[in-house]
């Protein structure tokens, strides 16, 4: 719903702050994350509108977030914690002009939010103040950032406390952008249950919202044929396109030489988008524009297969299994600063899984460093 990204941000705020503080229990950390992640999915519900009409990524609320997380693993008093918020307000920025350009601050603005977050919370623990009406001040948050576009700042406490915004958030399978997971997961499902390989298709026809449309169909030029690694990662035609292919999509499929390979590209010209009225009803009507959608296959020889998708592999209706989570951790970590065997990752599942348990989360953080 929100279309953040807050445990990109929060968890390694979490994590960095627990090794900095020195022993930390698993059940400090897991709240930290857990109320730092709320805070973050809340403020981004208060504003009427997405990236695609103010220009604002989610990342603008990263800092707060952050902080929050931050300050809660350091201990910082109430009087303090909302300093650590105004202090991140004076930090705060994300940007969608670097999704546009394809540029590589698409990747860093986590971090950005992360290490404003962080310094926020130091900053007020060491008695620096912040704004106090940072939300909306005369030269606030929402009043400066969606002026004009409209917000309802009852939204961040709505049902709080009753209803928990992070049991809505979703996790990707595949390492691209989230108004794909659903496509990619489509098209495979059709290729499976009917045997299909890559040269049996023809054409793919996809009947799309308008907001997935914006952001992983548009503008053509950079989505039929991207130039960044980041223009691949926003494009429904490549990342489909890989997955017909090679039956998967990994962080490898990103990679400057990837994004020209001429079989990739050819396959990707046969995908034909189109917005629909219906679909795009009914996306605003069940708050699914980030996954609603149909995709009709057209094979060599005239036969078609065609299926509507709600739900992607990763969401809260359709979760992804521990097993899912183990076998993405392997892929991932092979592409780490350092990387490490697969047998870490599954201590690491081990660790995890008893989080809660542990009195000192240390071995957590050796196992990941």
């Amino acid at each position: 719903q929100t279309g953040m990204h807050a445990s990109a941000t929060v968890v390694p705020i979490a994590l960095a702050t627990a090794e900095a503080m020195g022993r930390i229990d698993g059940k400090t950390l897991i709240t930290a994350i857990a109320i730092g992640a709320e805070i973050l999915c809340r403020m981004r519900l208060v504003p009427d509108h997405c990236i695609g009409i103010s220009g604002w990524t989610g990342e603008i609320y990263g800092a707060f977030g952050g902080a929050v997380t931050a300050g809660r693993i350091c201990g910082l008093s109430g009087v303090e914690m909302g300093h650590a918020l105004g202090l991140a307000y004076s930090q705060a920025a994300g940007n969608a002009q670097t999704i546009y350009d394809g540029a590589l601050g698409t990747r860093l603005q986590q971090g950005l939010s992360a290490r404003a977050g962080c310094v926020s919370a130091a900053m007020a623990k060491a008695g620096l103040t912040g704004a106090k009406n940072f939300l909306e001040g005369k030269a606030g948050l929402y009043p400066v950032y969606y002026r004009g576009l409209g917000y309802d700042i009852n939204r961040l406490t709505e049902g709080l406390g009753e209803k928990y915004e992070i049991l809505n958030i979703a996790t990707k399978p595949y390492p691209c952008c989230g108004f794909i997971m659903a496509p990619i997961e489509n098209v495979l499902r059709i290729m499976r249950e009917n045997r299909l390989v890559a040269g049996d298709i023809k054409k793919v026809v996809f009947s799309v919202n308008q907001k997935m449309y914006n952001t992983v169909c548009f503008p053509p030029d950079t989505k039929y044929q991207p130039q960044t690694p980041a223009d691949a990662m926003f494009s429904l035609p490549y990342v489909v396109a890989t997955a017909i292919i090679s039956g998967d999509v990994s962080l490898s499929d990103f990679s400057d030489e990837a994004i020209r390979n001429a079989e990739r590209l050819t396959i990707a010209r046969n995908v034909e988008i189109e917005i629909d009225e219906g679909i795009e009803e009914e996306s605003t009507e069940l708050n699914l524009s980030l996954s609603l959608h149909q995709v009709e296959l057209e094979i060599e020889g005239g036969q078609h297969f065609s299926r509507k998708m709600y739900h992607a592999k990763g969401f809260p209706q359709n979760p992804m299994t521990m097993a899912d989570f183990t076998e993405k951790a392997k892929k991932c970590a092979l592409y780490a600063v350092k990387p490490f065997p697969e047998s870490r990752v599954d201590e690491l599942e081990e660790v995890l899984v008893h989080l809660e348990d542990k009195e000192d989360i240390s071995s957590l953080i050796k196992l990941l460093f």
